[in-house]
C-alpha cells in the first residue's frame, strides 16, 4: 500500500489474490448467451451431418449452466463478503488507484496524484511526439459500432430489436426518418408510430450486445429477439436460431 489512505484488511486480502485467482459469477443470462453465439457461429462451419448433434449435446450443457446454483460454503460466502467490501471501498476512495506492480505479479494501491504524476513523467520523453492526445474518455454510446440495440416506445410496452455495424446514432436516425419515407414503405416501428400515434424513446436506447463479428451479431440479434416479450419485431427475422434453444432460452 503506497497511498495516503488505510486499507482495510478485508480490502487486502482479496487485492492479494492476483489474475489467476477465479471469483465467483452470478450473471448466468450472458454466459448462456455467449455459450449459444460461439456454438452457433462455429457448427455452421462444419458438414450439416453433424448439426444437430452437436446442438443436442451442447444443449445439456447450457441448460446445465442456467441452472447451476453454488453451494453454500465457508468459501463461497467469504469471497462474496470480500468482493462487497472491496467495491464498496473503491466507490468510497475514488482519489485511490489500484495497479499491477512493474515487477512482479502483485498489486499496487497508489493515490491518484502520484499515479497520474508518474504517468506524465513517463510520456514526457523523446517519444512524447509519437502519442496522440485523446480529448475524449471512450466512446459514448451513440459512437459505437458492431451494437444489437433495443428502442423502447414512449407510451406502450412495446419495443423493437435491431443489430448494425455503423455507429448507433446513424442507426437510429434511420429509424426517425423511416416515418417520412417518399417511398410508402415503412418500417414495423413506423408502422407502430403511425397506427397508434406513439413515439419511441430514442435518447434511451439500450445497447445489448456489442459483436464485431457480422455472423455473432445476427445470431445475438436473434437471441435478444427471442428473449424479449411484446417485441415488434417479425418473428421470421430470427427464424435463423434453431429451435433447439427455444427452451432455454424462454428459462432466461
Amino acid at each position: 500500500n503506497l497511498s495516503s489512505i488505510q486499507i482495510p484488511n478485508e480490502v487486502q486480502f482479496l487485492l492479494q489474490l492476483g489474475d489467476n485467482f477465479s471469483l465467483p459469477f452470478n450473471n448466468f443470462q450472458n454466459i448462456a448467451i455467449e455459450l449459444i453465439k460461439n456454438i452457433e457461429n462455429n457448427v455452421k462451419k462444419l458438414q450439416t451431418s453433424v448439426h444437430n448433434t452437436i446442438r443436442n449435446r451442447s444443449w445439456n450443457i447450457v441448460s446445465r449452466c442456467i441452472s447451476f446454483k453454488y453451494k453454500k460454503s465457508f468459501p463461497f460466502s467469504t469471497l462474496k463478503d470480500l468482493t462487497f467490501a472491496t467495491k464498496k471501498f473503491v466507490r468510497n476512495n475514488p482519489n485511490v488507484i489500484f495497479t499491477k506492480a512493474d515487477k512482479g505479479n502483485i498489486t499496487v494501491a497508489l493515490d491518484k496524484k502520484d499515479y497520474l504524476d508518474k504517468v506524465n513523467v513517463t510520456l514526457q520523453d523523446t517519444l512524447s511526439n509519437r502519442f496522440i492526445k485523446v480529448h475524449k474518455d471512450g466512446l459514448s454510446k451513440e459512437q459505437k459500432r458492431n451494437v444489437v440495440y433495443k428502442i423502447k416506445c414512449k407510451d406502450c410496452d412495446a419495443f423493437y430489436v435491431g443489430q448494425t455495424s455503423r455507429k448507433l446514432k446513424t442507426r437510429i436516425k434511420e429509424h426517425k426518418n423511416n416515418l417520412h419515407s417518399t417511398s410508402g414503405t415503412f418500417s414495423v416501428v413506423s408502422g407502430h408510430r403511425l397506427h397508434h400515434s406513439h413515439d419511441f424513446d430514442w435518447d434511451d436506447t439500450q445497447i445489448l450486445d456489442v459483436e464485431s463479428s457480422y455472423n455473432r451479431r445476427i445470431i445475438s440479434e436473434n437471441i435478444h429477439i427471442k428473449l424479449q416479450k411484446n417485441g415488434l419485431n417479425i418473428q421470421n427475422e430470427c427464424d435463423s436460431l434453431n429451435h433447439t434453444y427455444n427452451d432455454i432460452l424462454d428459462k432466461l
